[in-house]
């Protein structure tokens, strides 16, 4: 398998340099790239089958700068004009037409809601709508 010479720098610098997660990376490649096992890799670094192939194949595929680069697109969930509708429908919707408990109801309600779109962006949401703010402001305990 025929590596730069840049490349080899690049993992080497990563080891030394950044933080942990990057410097996993660095080592799962340099150790495959010697002909080291993943078994033996994985055991040694304490991590994942799994993770150890995903490394690897990234760097077949994209090379080093794609296996460290860490920035991901964020989505943004509320800049779709109908989710933020329904959301803000919901939340200005009586309680007796959901359940009898507001907050039980809007947690079970935007889960549904989120899970059509993905798992876990409820807490997304209530963050962006500071749920916690209205939730004090408007809402009575139960």
């Amino acid at each position: 398998h025929k590596v730069s010479h840049e490349a080899l720098l690049k993992l080497n610098d990563t080891i030394i340099n950044q933080p942990q997660h990057l410097s996993r990376r660095s080592l799962v490649i340099l150790y495959h790239l010697y002909g080291i096992g993943n078994k033996i890799i994985r055991e040694f670094l304490y991590i994942s089958r799994n993770t150890v192939k995903r490394y690897i194949y990234k760097f077949n595929e994209s090379g080093v700068e794609s296996l460290l680069n860490t920035h991901h697109k964020a989505i943004h969930v509320l800049d779709d004009p109908k989710i933020k509708e329904t959301i803000l429908s919901i939340l200005h919707t009586p309680p007796r037409e959901f359940c009898y408990n507001r907050t039980v109801c809007l947690q079970m309600v935007l889960d549904k809601l989120c899970l059509k779109l993905r798992d876990g962006f409820s807490s997304h949401i209530y963050l962006s709508c500071n749920f916690s703010k209205f939730q004090k402001t408007f809402l009575l305990p139960s």
